[in-house]
């Protein structure tokens, strides 16, 4: 049976207070395009990425919020190009999708076009490794003519949660221009953690940053993470039953620490272990099916 999480004041307040720290971390976040902030709402209000991150945080500051028809690929980029979107907050399927997309369409130009572009996209990389801000503002420039197929050239900031993200996709939009962060949480907690290094390197290996002011990380022996602090929520009503959480969740996420920031590699409930007893996540599998060049599949 589903869960209902209750947040009372004080758990969204703490989410709210842990905003100045990430701007202090990385300015980028608070970047305006064309003069404003607007933010794309492709996640539902009702999911707890799009309750905290979106609703909470943007509308505490006052900032823009742009609704789109359906979530079509061509309706998501096209609204967020006509309003100038300058944030975008999604979970993996939408990176996922585009990518493909973008892919499928790349495949169909000439051997050398295909070739220059990624000679291009490394060299966007490594630009914004060196100078990250201004890096990203040529890396516009170069995919001018690129990103205005996709979400235009106002994105400023992007976050993915919710699920584990492909590395392919991290590199494509990060080399494109659109700073892409992997963030992390959970219905329990709301958002927790996202990786904020202003330079690319770190966010291509699918970091999650640090845990936020109001919240706190720590891994068992068995590799899971326990997230405890301020923001956990208050109560969880599950089969008619009010559970208190102490401000304490056991995640049941596999997670590690590499000294300067945390990992997520997959939940221990779906690990499949090999016949060499190796844990591996159905995450890490899934890009090895892939399939780009398919259109369906029967």
């Amino acid at each position: 049976a589903p869960a209902v999480c209750i947040y009372d004041g004080a758990c969204v307040l703490a989410q709210l207070r842990d905003a100045r720290k990430i701007l202090q971390k990385n300015h980028r976040m608070q970047q305006h395009a064309n003069g404003a902030l607007k933010q794309l709402a492709f996640l539902p209000f009702y999911h707890v990425f799009g309750l905290f991150a979106v609703y909470f945080w943007f509308s505490y500051f006052s900032r823009t919020i742009v609704f789109v028809r359906d979530l079509s690929p061509a309706v998501l980029c096209g609204t967020a190009q006509l309003h100038g979107v300058s944030h975008i907050f999604a979970v993996p399927l939408l990176w996922h999708e585009t990518e493909r997309l973008f892919l499928r369409q790349l495949h169909q130009m000439p051997p050398a076009q295909q070739k220059n572009f990624w000679r291009i996209h490394s060299f966007s990389l490594w630009l914004q490794q060196l100078f990250p801000y201004a890096g990203a503002t040529v890396a516009r420039m170069l995919f001018r003519s690129v990103n205005n197929r996709l979400f235009g050239n106002t994105v400023r900031f992007c976050i993915s949660g919710g699920s584990y993200i492909r590395p392919s996709a991290l590199r494509l939009f990060n080399g494109l221009g659109y700073p892409l962060h992997n963030g992390y949480g959970l219905t329990e907690a709301g958002i927790t953690s996202v990786e904020l290094t202003a330079r690319p390197k770190r966010r291509l290996c699918g970091a999650v940053g640090m845990p936020f002011a109001s919240v706190h990380y720590s891994i068992a022996k068995d590799g899971t993470l326990t997230v405890q602090g301020d923001a956990v929520c208050k109560e969880i009503l599950h089969d008619g039953m009010r559970m208190q959480t102490n401000k304490s969740i056991q995640t049941g996420d596999i997670a590690y620490f590499d000294g300067k920031g945390y990992f997520i590699r997959g939940r221990q409930c779906d690990t499949v272990i090999t016949e060499s007893g190796e844990n591996i996540s159905p995450d890490a599998i899934e890009p090895l099916f892939a399939l780009p060049d398919a259109r369906a599949l029967s």
